[in-house]
């Protein structure tokens, strides 16, 4: 499978951004976990799902 990818960083933050060129459907990996962000094929088995985060669930308080 070809996708792209993008590296994101800050401090300690980090995650990366795949996209598949076949289907279009992007996914995120964050923490070892991966969560779909944009689900190309209406009414698959897949599932897009967000998550709000406040900067504390992270101890950088």
């Amino acid at each position: 499978m070809v996708s792209y990818e993008t590296a994101l960083s800050a401090f300690q933050f980090q995650e990366h951004l795949y996209e598949c060129t076949v289907c279009g459907t992007v996914c995120s990996v964050a923490h070892d976990k991966v969560e779909v962000v944009r689900d190309s094929q209406k009414g698959s088995f897949l599932s897009s799902s967000g998550e709000q985060v406040e900067s504390d669930d992270y101890n950088t308080m």
